[in-house]
C-alpha cells in the first residue's frame, strides 16, 4: 500500500453540513460550550440546556452536533500554517473508544507545542506512522542539517523516516532520535500541554 499516495483530507462518510432545520447556530454553540469547553456529558449537556435555557433538544443531537463541527474545523486546523521549528517530537498512544482498542499518533513540534500531524488507527504498524508524518512535514520541501526528530523507542519511527527518504518526488531524509524511557519534562510534552488558541 502506498501510504504517500493516499488522501489525507477525506471527510467520513456521516460528515454533514451546517445547515440547520430546526434549531439555530446559537444552540448549536451552546452545545458546544457545555460539552466541550464545560466537559459534559451529552445527556447533562442536553439537560442543562432544558434546566437553563428551556431548549428541548436530544443528547443524540447534542453528538450530532459535536460531530458536524469536528468534521467542518478539521480541515483548518489540519491546514493552518504553523511555524515549524528544527526539532519535531513524536509519540502514540493506546485509547479505548466504546470497548474498541485503537491509537492516537501525534507529532508535535517540540518550542511551540503545536500539534503538526496526528492519526488515529487500529493498529501501530508503520502505516498510521506515515500518515501522520505526512501532515507534519506538510509544505516542507527540505530540511535543516539541524533538523531533529525525537520519538519513543518504537520501531516504526526509523522505518517510516526510511520511507520519506526513498520517496522519488520530494524525498526528506532524516534521522530519528529515540529516547528509551521518557523523562518526565519530555513527556510532558504530550500529558500537560494546553493548547494556544490564536486569532
Amino acid at each position: 500500500m502506498n501510504f504517500f499516495a493516499m488522501d489525507l483530507d477525506s471527510l467520513p462518510k456521516n460528515a454533514s453540513s451546517l445547515k440547520f432545520r430546526k434549531q439555530s447556530s446559537y444552540i448549536m454553540s451552546l452545545c458546544l460550550t457545555f460539552h466541550v469547553n464545560l466537559g459534559l456529558s451529552l445527556r447533562k449537556t442536553s439537560q442543562a440546556l432544558n434546566d437553563l435555557y428551556n431548549i428541548n433538544i436530544s443528547h443524540t443531537m447534542v453528538a450530532n452536533y459535536c460531530r458536524t463541527a469536528a468534521t467542518v474545523i478539521k480541515p483548518f486546523t489540519d491546514h493552518y500554517n504553523y511555524d515549524k521549528s528544527d526539532t519535531f517530537v513524536a509519540d502514540e498512544t493506546y485509547i479505548k473508544v466504546r470497548g474498541v482498542k485503537g491509537y492516537v499518533w501525534f507529532i508535535m513540534d517540540a518550542f511551540s507545542r503545536s500539534i503538526l500531524g496526528c492519526q488515529v488507527s487500529d493498529n501501530r504498524l508503520v502505516g498510521p506512522c506515515i500518515l501522520a508524518m505526512r501532515m507534519a512535514f506538510r509544505g516542507i520541501k527540505k530540511l535543516d542539517a539541524s533538523f531533529k526528530f525525537i520519538s519513543d523507542g518504537y520501531s516504526a519511527y526509523p522505518l517510516a523516516s526510511q520511507q520519506f527518504a526513498l520517496k522519488e518526488d520530494n524525498p526528506l531524509s532524516f534521522d530519528v532520535t529515540q529516547v528509551i524511557g521518557l523523562t518526565e519534562g519530555f513527556s510532558s510534552l504530550f500529558l500537560d500541554f494546553e493548547p494556544e488558541v490564536t486569532d
